[in-house]
């Protein structure tokens, strides 16, 4: 995947974020579109937005 299991494991434990590029080579490898990491996330952190 071209990155080390060190900082792998630092995203995992949610110590650091990853890139906008990373967050990319990511969705790649685990087979799913970006928007579905993102997705995740925002439910995780209950990210919810309104439209006005």
């Amino acid at each position: 995947m071209g990155i080390s299991l060190g900082y792998l494991c630092t995203l995992e434990v949610g110590r650091k974020w990853p890139h906008l590029d990373m967050l990319f080579i990511i969705a790649k490898a685990l087979n799913v579109r970006p928007s579905e990491l993102i997705a995740a996330l925002e439910d995780e952190l209950g990210f919810n937005v309104t439209k006005s």
